[in-house]
């Protein structure tokens, strides 16, 4: 239990933990350049034609200008704050740093009669998980989703605890989960099918009387749960893809597509088996400490060694880790299908919870608990992929330099200029998003990947080349992965082409008088 003391030492604790959170996110944002990622560049901009026009109707997308939740959001909150758009990823790492844990450590308290000491392990490993660390560094639509999610499942969890239809907070977590799942479904697709399914199982389980719960109904839930699945059904691709694949099996057979031809002047980086373990430990060890606890709370559950109130939840919790386990899988095996970052991004949310509670049912062993921490906190911080340059990827922001050169060819250069596929899409200037790359043979800036990474300029012929000097590693490309290229463009730029513009990082050339063969 948790006295006035403790509970004083344990919000001195859980504050700490919060600060660091915040502070490992805030990290690169105050020492690298540029907007971090490939995402931020578009999201950037569509934040700032919503700020400058008001209106959501010229979204670049049309997912997007229906379900446009994410964008908003952080429209509204730059305004309110006074920022400007290249600062919304700087927001979401704010939150991302401070809910999740907050939210986590504030669950296990209740689940586990308000013992302190697994609440504030369940709040540590969400400091550190890495796909909370990565996309608060590369914000996208489903970093906002996470938030609303964790609250919503917490709002949940809540619910089954109650133990009287008639207690007062009811009625208005009833109306705040149906506020989330609204808020949610603005942002992202792929959680409110997982909430969906959440509450359907909700629904199930109660029926084979798994779960029982006074408070709010489980028929409801169910309701809502398949009414959100049939929107979702109707409103997403999903049925169209399910009715494509039918038909291709039943009339045409199945359609085998050929991979993409690999270049022939570069080299495919970083495949080795250190590579992959290091791109995949960090979610194969969080997995696995989960399958310890979760055997263990089916243990304890066998034993009835939970109380009446929080049994409910702890299912629910059970029924959750099980349903993100078995669509983790299937979306490993079926890619194409479901994106396996996204499961694993939501899981990152849940399985700590499930770790922490399960703790206290472990009888607090302190050296059982050191062990889960260390194994979670090494994987987590040594994951490949975490900072947006740690030498294992292709470095995904410009730096000074590169933000430089593309500010003068911006105000001085004609069109098209052609450059590497991340240069070309990087926004220097978010609220000047006329020159942003959009797969347009009108855009300023074109790729001139397909033709240099098969070793020669002379597909294309172009008149103005912008080259990258300090990268050697490429990502973002046509082919996939990481490349790095078999010749030097630079040497055959210099033999012909004039320099028109150049710092220690980027060189414009004038290639006009250029033959390439």
């Amino acid at each position: 239990m948790i006295d006035d003391l403790t509970y004083r030492r344990f919000s001195q604790y859980l504050t700490i933990l919060i600060t660091i959170s915040v502070g490992y996110r805030l990290f690169p944002y105050l020492f690298y350049s540029g907007i971090i990622g490939l995402d931020p560049h578009w999201y950037a901009v569509q934040i700032s034609t919503v700020i400058d026009g008001g209106t959501t109707a010229d979204i670049a997308s049309p997912y997007y200008r229906e379900a446009a939740g994410y964008i908003v959001y952080l429209a509204v909150i730059l305004e309110i704050l006074g920022l400007e758009p290249v600062d919304a990823g700087l927001v979401v790492a704010i939150f991302v740093g401070i809910l999740p844990p907050l939210v986590g450590s504030v669950v296990v308290l209740q689940l586990t009669g308000r013992r302190w000491y697994p609440a504030l392990v369940t709040a540590g490993i969400l400091v550190v998980i890495q796909p909370l660390v990565r996309y608060s560094l590369w914000p996208i639509a489903q970093s906002l989703a996470i938030l609303l999610f964790i609250v919503l499942f917490s709002v949940v969890l809540k619910l089954l605890s109650l133990e009287n239809v008639h207690d007062d907070r009811v009625k208005p977590m009833t109306l705040l989960l149906f506020v989330l799942i609204i808020a949610l479904a603005l942002v992202h697709k792929f959680p409110v099918f997982i909430v969906a399914l959440l509450l359907v199982c909700i629904a199930v389980a109660s029926k084979l009387r798994i779960i029982s719960n006074p408070a709010i109904s489980s028929k409801l839930l169910g309701f809502i749960g398949i009414v959100l699945l049939s929107v979702w059904v109707l409103m997403t691709e999903f049925a169209a893809n399910v009715i494509l694949m039918t038909s291709e099996l039943i009339f045409g057979g199945i359609t085998v597509y050929s991979a993409p031809l690999e270049p022939a002047a570069a080299t495919r980086e970083k495949t080795g088996l250190v590579y992959i373990l290091g791109r995949n430990l960090h979610w194969m060890a969080l997995v696995i400490v989960s399958g310890v606890s979760w055997l263990a709370h089916i243990y304890n559950l066998h034993y009835q060694r939970y109380s009446e109130r929080s049994k409910s939840a702890l299912v629910f919790l059970l029924i959750s880790s099980s349903l993100l386990m078995v669509i983790l899988g299937a979306s490993v095996i079926g890619g194409a299908v479901i994106n396996p970052t996204r499961v694993v991004l939501l899981s990152a949310l849940v399985l700590p919870i499930l770790i922490g509670s399960s703790i206290t049912y472990l009888g607090e062993n302190r050296s059982i608990t050191v062990a889960i921490v260390i194994c979670l906190v090494v994987t987590q911080g040594i994951a490949f992929g975490t900072l947006p340059d740690d030498d294992t990827s292709a470095r995904s922001f410009l730096n000074n330099g590169e933000l430089e050169g593309k500010e003068f060819m911006n105000e001085y250069s004609p069109k098209p200029i052609y450059t590497d596929t991340y240069y070309a899409k990087a926004v220097s200037d978010p609220s000047n998003p006329n020159p942003w790359f959009m797969h347009s043979p009108n855009s300023q800036y074109q790729s001139y990947d397909q033709a240099v990474f098969n070793g020669s300029f002379s597909p294309l012929n172009p008149d103005r080349v912008a080259y990258r000097t300090k990268v050697d590693v490429y990502g973002h490309v046509p082919f996939g992965g990481y490349w790095s290229l078999d010749w030097k463009p630079r040497a055959e730029l210099t033999t012909c082409a004039h320099r028109t513009y150049s710092n220690p990082n980027v060189e414009f050339y004038n290639t006009t008088p250029c033959e390439f063969e």
